[in-house]
């Protein structure tokens, strides 16, 4: 229910309250001497002292529970968080068996006669697509020279449209001059 973290963080808040709480007493047992008072000046009691004390005692109780709290909350998410964690790893575990033992059969079947007929037919098929693909590239190849070729054509006679346009601007500034 608790990991050990959990209650490591727990015994220590524990021990730093009654230590912090003893400290506290033996500093107010050995150094604070009561005194009798004749008028009331604002000194503390025997009473007062130990019911601040027990107020902080009450304080230092309360935060504890508070963080007991939310050790315990989050300890619980994340003991939730490991129940689906393995829970996942299992049903992974069990796919991976599953598929080593079907990769066993399947390597344990015998491999089919090569003079099947079906293997001629793949065989055969094979063929005709190599064949049809070796036609495609070509025909691709020769598409891609003939693209290569028009922009050419295309780049030049853009350059030479551009230098008959500037030509044609040049002549044109002459004859407004």
């Amino acid at each position: 229910m608790f990991s050990l973290d959990n209650l490591v963080i727990v015994f220590f808040i524990f021990v730093y309250s009654v230590f912090n709480s003893l400290i506290y007493t033996i500093i107010l047992n050995r150094y604070y001497y009561p005194q009798q008072q004749t008028n009331n000046n604002g000194m503390f009691t025997k009473e007062d002292v130990d019911r601040l004390l027990e107020n902080y005692n009450k304080e230092i109780n309360l935060k504890i529970s508070k963080e007991k709290a939310i050790l315990l909350k989050e300890n619980e998410e994340i003991q939730n968080k490991l129940k689906k964690k393995q829970i996942k790893s299992s049903k992974l575990k069990d796919l991976l068996l599953d598929y080593e033992n079907k990769m066993e059969e399947v390597l344990k079947q015998p491999l089919p006669v090569p003079d099947s007929l079906k293997l001629r037919k793949a065989l055969e098929e094979n063929a005709q697509f190599k064949k049809k693909t070796l036609e495609l590239e070509e025909a691709n190849s020769q598409l891609y020279n003939q693209i290569q070729v028009q922009v050419k054509k295309c780049s030049d006679l853009r350059v030479h449209a551009e230098a008959k346009l500037a030509n044609a601007s040049e002549q044109l500034e002459e004859i407004k001059n």
